[in-house]
């Protein structure tokens, strides 16, 4: 976002400007739907290390997508996971949610 990019309307519409284009939305209008998607583990991260680099001593057998359970050692306290929920047939507009999560022990 550059300096001085927002702009508020009368509409309450808003517009935030950067070197790609233009974002505008208006907040009243933005609408929540209840949904309950499938939600997959995409990502898994051990001392920023993917989990695949763990030849010598692997923490798992299989992709994290078919994973089960994933057990870490008592000095593997550092992790980060990302789960995706994606849902394709539906008639109202398709949302892609990605999260990020990261405990500290």
């Amino acid at each position: 976002m550059e300096e001085e990019s927002a702009l508020k309307l009368h509409s309450g519409d808003l517009w935030f400007g950067n070197r790609k284009g233009i974002l505008s939305f208006n907040p009243q209008k933005i609408e929540t739907y209840n949904c309950d998607y499938k939600t997959f583990i995409v990502d898994f991260l051990v001392s920023n290390r993917d989990l695949r680099s763990f030849t010598d001593d692997p923490i798992l057998k299989e992709s994290i997508r078919y994973a089960n359970s994933i057990t870490l050692k008592h000095n593997q306290i550092y992790f980060r996971y990302r789960v995706c929920s994606l849902e394709l047939l539906q008639s109202k507009p398709c949302f892609v949610q990605i999260y990020s999560r990261r405990f500290r022990g």
